[in-house]
């Protein structure tokens, strides 16, 4: 279950810094 949670926590993050990225490169 706590593998599972960090897995999502890690999935998160992920997405969180592909749309910074993202964001970076439009401005």
């Amino acid at each position: 279950m706590l593998h599972a949670k960090n897995k999502g926590i890690n999935t998160t993050v992920r997405s969180i810094n592909i749309w910074t990225l993202a964001k970076l490169l439009l401005f």
